[in-house]
């Protein structure tokens, strides 16, 4: 009789069952508990999953997870004066597909300048192409000068100099990417690959770390001019196997993947600044190698590295010196998935080396929500407050010092729900007055400027 028993528990279950199923029909269709919160959950898997899977579509656009676009403020007040400069694609016109371009915006979200940038201008020789077409690359690394010069990075192609109204002044075909830093002395750093060859160093002329014939993208530092003339070319794996720090790429990458350092970010030590960093010297190196975890500082002239840390974060980008003996990364903190939830913001991490101290000075109980899996920019204000670039969900937002958002600017949506990847965004002391002058400006004899902004 065990058997019947049995009966009323499985009839319960499959009612249950039942109840389930049309409930979350209903749900579904009318944005019943729990629907918005698994839809963000799913949007936000799709991020984490297709930004490691690189492909046209997933580094051009990612799922839709903000159902609101354009800028929200809580207080301009206590913004950081200026205009943010954002790279990203956008719809130049509505029936257009999306290109690349650089819009430079106020705090209301309008654009007062931009730039349209051509992908295939960017390469001399297709021939020599090595990592990714330039229709599939993403604009990262920019700097704008004060006369509406932009020198703008092409992931894994190239750097341009464009003058205000987007003409082409000079190439460098170096296959560079990520980031752009320029020095007090008017030089760039750029990080750049030689190309997908075998990994090799001058120690090791017959290849390293076991790789044999393995070929993998060597990544290299480039010193530029404001003319792209190459002034210094460093090997990153030399510099590694000098100080003997090779051990990282076996205990972080391993052996079977070719990507072994992912060098994305180069960082002077200017000389305004280098008394307050008493280990270091003006003219030091601060360098991010995203997949070995490491951010290190040396000297260039020797490669001697004199402090490095794998510690405390994951993958990151974009170490910036930040006053007071203080380094601060941006901590990708790369988040898992557990029942349908990312877990793990991401992070500003301080690192103070000649002390050690460490400190986390975004997220606080102030914030919310800010995760990108992978790519990601952050700039130290200077009012104390921080600009953060989501990249992978098209948002920029200012972060006053108790970790509050104060300000944000999200990337409008296009067909199905998708926005445009945001390489980064930087704010810039200028003003609508600075650049009506400019060639090509937006709101050079316009009187219905604001009108058609708003």
């Amino acid at each position: 009789m065990r058997h019947l028993d049995i009966f009323p528990k499985v009839l319960f279950i499959i009612s249950l069952i039942i109840f389930a199923v049309f409930y979350g029909v209903l749900a579904g269709k009318f944005g019943w508990f729990p629907s918005s919160f698994l839809n963000k959950a799913i949007k936000q898997a799709e991020i984490l999953f297709t930004s490691h899977a690189p492909s046209k579509s997933s580094y051009n656009t990612n799922p839709q997870i903000y159902n609101y676009n354009g800028v929200r403020a809580k207080n301009f007040e206590n913004l950081q004066p200026g205009l943010t400069l954002i790279t990203s694609l956008w719809k130049w016109q509505e029936s257009e597909k999306l290109k690349a371009g650089v819009r430079l915006i106020d705090s209301k979200g309008r654009t007062l300048h931009q730039w349209q940038v051509d992908r295939d201008k960017f390469v001399v020789d297709k021939k020599n192409l090595v990592r990714r077409e330039p229709k599939a690359s993403p604009l990262q690394g920019a700097y704008l000068f004060p006369n509406g010069n932009l020198l703008v990075s092409l992931d894994y192609i190239g750097t341009v100099m464009v003058d205000a109204c987007g003409k082409f002044l000079w190439r460098l075909p170096e296959f560079t990417h990520h980031s752009i830093a320029r020095a007090e002395d008017g030089t760039f750093w750029i990080p750049a690959i030689y190309g997908h060859k075998r990994a090799i160093s001058e120690s090791f002329q017959s290849g390293v770390l076991g790789f044999g014939e393995k070929k993998v993208w060597l990544d290299r530092l480039l010193h530029i001019n404001e003319n792209g003339k190459i002034l210094d070319d460093i090997n990153l794996l030399n510099v590694l196997y000098k100080n003997n720090l090779e051990y990282h790429i076996v205990k972080t990458t391993g052996l079977d993947k070719d990507d072994i350092t992912h060098l994305n970010d180069i960082e002077p030590l200017n000389p305004s600044m280098a008394e307050e960093y008493p280990i270091f010297e003006a003219g030091d190196l601060l360098v991010s190698a995203r997949n070995l975890n490491l951010v290190f500082v040396f000297d260039p002239d020797t490669h001697k590295i004199k402090w490095y840390t794998s510690e405390p974060f994951i993958q990151q980008h974009d170490p910036d010196f930040i006053g007071g003996g203080w380094i601060g990364v941006f901590d990708n903190n790369q988040g898992y998935l557990r029942q349908g939830v990312i877990y793990g913001n991401n992070r500003i991490v301080a690192i103070q080396p000649h002390t050690n101290k460490t400190q986390v000075i975004f997220p606080t109980e102030q914030s919310g929500y800010f995760y990108t899996p992978d790519m990601g920019k952050w700039q130290f204000l200077k009012n104390g407050n921080l600009l953060l670039t989501e990249s992978r969900t098209g948002r920029v937002a200012e972060v006053g010092k108790n970790g509050e958002i104060l300000w944000e600017w999200v990337h409008k949506p296009v067909g199905n729900k998708r926005v445009p990847s945001v390489g980064e965004g930087t704010r810039y002391n200028l003003t609508k007055e600075d650049i009506a002058s400019w060639d090509c400006s937006l709101i050079q004899n316009s009187k219905n400027f604001n009108k058609k902004n708003n």
